[in-house]
Formats: C-alpha cells, structure tokens, sequence
C-alpha cells in the first residue's frame, strides 16, 4: 500500500512538473515572438513577463478592481437610466434633432415619469446592489501585475508609443530629456521665465462676453467657449521616429540588445494643448475653415479619396509618377504667414452654410492672432514658446497649415510655366503626388520655384516611370506583366508580407470602385489585406490593416 500511495503522489509530482514546464516554455516562446513588437534603447533587460506586457501597447487598459465592480456597475446603470428617462420625456418632441457642433453634454436629470419604467429601474438597482462577485477575469497575470509595478516605478526609462507606428519604445530618460532641450534650444523657441496663461484667458474671455453680448455668437458657442475650467499651458512630449532607422539596426537591436554607438534615435515633438487656454477657440476656428480646406482642388482627405480622384482622370501611359514631401511642414511655417492666410481666406466664408453663427470678420482674425502667437507649453519643469511655425498637436495647426500649402502651390503653378503637363495632382497634409506628362527637366524646374517661396520650407521628391509609393500606397503604371484595365487583383498576405491567396475580380463598370468590391466581394481571412487596382492605367496597391498584428488569426 504504501508503495503504490508513493508511486501516486510520484506520479502527481511529475505531472506538476511537466505542466510548469510547458508553462514556461510557451511563455519563452510568446516572449520571443512579441519582442518584435518592442524595441528597447536602454541598457535594461527585460524578464518575459515584461516582454509579454510591453508587447499589450501603450493603450492597453488593466482590469479594474474586484472590489470596484459593482460601483462601477452601478454607476454606469445610473447614467443609462437617465439617459432613458431623456428618451421618454423627450423622443416625440417636434423641435429640430440636429445638435450643435459645439454643443456640450449638460448631464440634465428629468423627473420621474412612467411607472413602468422607473419600477424596472428600482428593481434592476436592487438586483445590482445585492450583486456578489466572487470571481472575476484579470486580463494580467500575477507576474504580470508585479512586472507592471516595477517599470511604472523605474524613474530611469521613458515608455513611449513610437511615431507612425504602434511599437512600445524604451528610452533612456536622461537621453530623452537631453534629446528635448536640444530640440528646444533652436530658433523656433524661445523659454520663458513664467506663464502668460491668465494673461491670455482673460483676453480671450472678454472677446467671447463682447462678441455674445452684440449677438455675434449664439447661447451654445458661449457656453462651449467660456466652460474652460482651470486652463493650463501645454506639455510637449516626443515621439521616436523608429521608421527612419535602418530595419537592418533595428533587427540587431531586437536580438542582441542596444548599443549606444549603434544609433541615435530622432524624435517627432507634440504639443499636448487639451485643457490650454487657447484649447476651445481653436476647435471653434477649425469648425469654420475645414470646410474651405476641402474645396481646395489639390486636398484628398485619404488614400480612398485618392483612388476615388484617379477613378475620375485620364491617364497617359507615357508619364511620370512623382512624390514629393514638404521637410517639417508644421514647424518651417512662418506665424505671419499663416495668420495672413486665414485672414484672406475670412472672406471666402459662406456663413449660411454653417448651422452655427458666425461672428464678425474682425473678431475672428483678433482670435486667430491669438491662437497663433501664443502657443506655450512646458517640459522638464521650463516653459517655451513658439515662434516659428505651428504646434505639431494643436486642433487648428493641420487645417491651417493645410490652407497655407495650398496658397503656396498655387503661387508655384502660376510661376510654371509648364502646369499643363500636371495630369494630376493631390496633396495629404506635407505628402503630394503628380503625374506629369512632361520631362525631367521641367520636373527639376517646379520644384525649383517651389524651394525658393520660402526661406524655411524645403520639397524633396521622388520620380519614378513605373512604380511610386504614396501614402500607404503603391502606384505602378500598367505595362505588359499586369492585367487589363478592367481587372482587380486582391491579395492576402500574412504577418511577414508572403502572399497566401490572389484573388481576381472584374470591375462590373468600366472604372473600378474600391468601396464597391471590399462591399460586395468580402475577403474570406482576418489577415493584412492588400487590394490592388488598375484604374485608367494605373495599377494601385493598397494596404489594409496592421502588418505583424499579433492578434490576427
């Protein structure tokens, strides 16, 4: 007997064994493969646990507390049961559903109505309140949790989410810090020995009581312009440019760990202006100029827009396919310059169009100086302000730089003198695309008017006679290899970019319509589609979805 109760026990201990064994080897090997989604420029080692947390991304959430959940529950149930309340007093009512653009939630609290319904409200809060929650799914686990602990309380590194990429990046917090005062010792710059935040709320707060007081606003647009609680200067925060590094170095850097003579890391500065005093008007601006940043004929609001506008043209088979890039757009813009653009561009609004009011030219420019030129923000404990060029983070910099390249563009077109050999042209914020039926010679001509409007901003470009990238585009002029004009291929590829599946679909019209087949064609894999396109002789590849998505199946 008691030899089989050890040969039992034995036999227990072995399957604990192999059980732990198998644990920690698929935790190596989730390590491994998530390393990928990690690049570390610090001397520090990571463990597998932080590995595999890292690898979760800057926006991943933890589960809340056990002991929070049924608050939690509650709350929420409370927020609903007034919102349902909302929609019984309030549904059938004939006024105009359309909300304001700048309308802002009131959390208004209607008195009790139907019997019905406030008897299921008391008898779901009951049932809430006498909720027990003995088990609850955490989505971190126990090492997990205390890894988590231990790098939120290492002052030495800096957790950041890359640029243009979701990749968790480490960084050294001394060379961060020094990276950032290096940046803001430039001459776009200048530090401050104190904040002009009250100076700047209060200016801006008589302006908005002037302009309600004339009727220039409506009720809604003073409220949203005055409720700014407590407003504060901005934070400045830099994003690592790891796409500009060599993929080479930075597969070096994923095996064998980082090197400081290896690289030096560029970085992409952000003004985080939430909260600001400047925060609200500037939202109130972009209301009022978007919509005539999209009458301009050159702006594609993305790369389906792009396709949608070489649907419409003809194009030669005899041309080339040109990118070009606007070095630093946002920050290389003078301040008069963009403050002169908005100004002129006051007079093309049509204020009718709006389903808001629109307050008189002058004020409006006295705001746009304003916003403009007093653009502050802190890091490392100094405050700074911007001289030079518009803050890469601020709501109203992308729709006025925008405005002020296409002002620019059309000062080059009129000095060249060969613009109807431009087939084509489309600009996405800093990034254009032509296709010119001209020579190379008169390609190096634009582009040398266009490097002498500005001092500051500088186009560089890429031309190509068969294939150009563009956005998150390729664009291939159709030769011999591809298929007919009317013929769409569809690939799937996987994590690493093979090609598992082709598929091929004739265009039912004679232009082919991307929205169309992705519509009426589903793609059979939850993979990284990549749609290819021939359209007017033009073949367009386009990217859908994240290459390397660790959660795709």
């Amino acid at each position: 007997m008691g030899s089989r109760r050890f040969r039992k026990s034995y036999r227990l201990i072995n399957r604990k064994r192999r059980v732990n064994s198998k644990t920690q080897r698929n935790k190596r090997t989730r390590a491994e493969f998530n390393k990928k989604f990690i690049l570390n420029f610090t001397r520090t080692k990571l463990s597998n646990e932080e590995i595999l947390l890292l690898s979760k991304g800057t926006k991943f959430v933890p589960s809340p507390n056990i002991f929070h959940v049924r608050n939690n529950i509650m709350a929420d149930f409370i927020e609903l049961a007034r919102k349902m309340r909302c929609r019984f007093c309030y549904s059938n009512t004939s006024e105009n559903t359309e909300l304001h653009p700048l309308y802002l939630k009131t959390g208004h609290v209607p008195p009790r109505c139907n019997n019905a319904l406030e008897n299921y409200i008391t008898d779901t809060m009951l049932a809430i309140s006498s909720l027990e929650v003995n088990s609850f799914k955490d989505n971190l686990s126990r090492v997990e949790r205390k890894s988590l602990v231990k790098i939120s309380n290492n002052s030495e590194i800096y957790i950041s989410k890359a640029d243009k990429n979701n990749t968790t990046v480490l960084i050294d917090k001394n060379n961060y810090t020094r990276a950032g005062e290096n940046h803001l010792r430039s001459i776009y710059y200048v530090e401050l020995e104190q904040p002009n935040t009250a100076s700047i709320s209060k200016k801006i707060e008589e302006i908005i009581r002037k302009l309600f007081s004339q009727k220039e606003i409506d009720m809604k647009t003073y409220n949203f312009l005055t409720q700014s609680h407590n407003p504060k200067h901005g934070h400045m925060y830099f994003l690592p440019k790891i796409h500009k590094i060599n993929p080479e170095v930075v597969k070096n850097i994923i095996k064998q760990g980082f090197n400081h003579s290896d690289i030096e890391v560029a970085y992409r500065p952000i003004v985080n202006k939430s909260n600001s005093p400047t925060c609200r008007i500037e939202k109130f601006l972009d209301l009022i100029f978007k919509p005539l940043l999209r009458k301009d004929p050159f702006f594609i609001q993305d790369s389906k827009d792009f396709i949608v506008k070489l649907e419409k043209e003809k194009i030669e088979n005899k041309c080339f396919l040109i990118a070009y890039d606007v070095t630093s757009m946002y920050t290389n813009m003078q301040i008069k310059d963009l403050q002169e653009t908005l100004v002129n561009n006051l007079e093309k609004i049509d204020k009718l169009s709006y389903n808001f009011q629109i307050p008189n030219l002058a004020d409006l420019a006295e705001l746009i100086k304003i916003v403009l030129e007093n653009n502050e923000f802190e890091f490392n404990g100094h405050i700074y302000k911007q001289i030079i060029g518009a803050p890469m983070g601020g709501i109203l910099s992308p729709t006025c730089t925008d405005l002020h390249l296409a002002s620019i563009l059309k000062m080059i077109l009129d000095k060249f003198q060969y613009r109807t050999h431009i087939k084509l042209h489309c600009q996405y914020r800093d990034d254009g695309f032509m296709v010119f039926t001209g020579n190379m010679l008169q390609i190096e001509e634009f582009f040398s008017i266009a490097n002498k409007i500005d001092n500051l901003l500088k186009f560089t470009y890429e031309v190509s006679e068969e294939l150009m990238t563009y956005l998150d585009l390729e664009v291939y002029k159709v030769g011999k290899v591809f298929c007919n004009d009317r013929e769409i291929i569809i690939k799937i590829l996987n994590d690493c970019g093979n090609e598992i599946c082709n598929q091929t679909y004739e265009s039912r019209n004679q232009r082919c319509n991307l929205q169309t087949i992705v519509l009426s064609d589903p793609i059979p894999f939850n993979l990284n589609e990549c749609f290819t396109i021939i359209v007017n002789s033009v073949k367009v590849v386009a990217y859908y979805g994240n290459k390397c998505n660790p959660d795709a199946k």
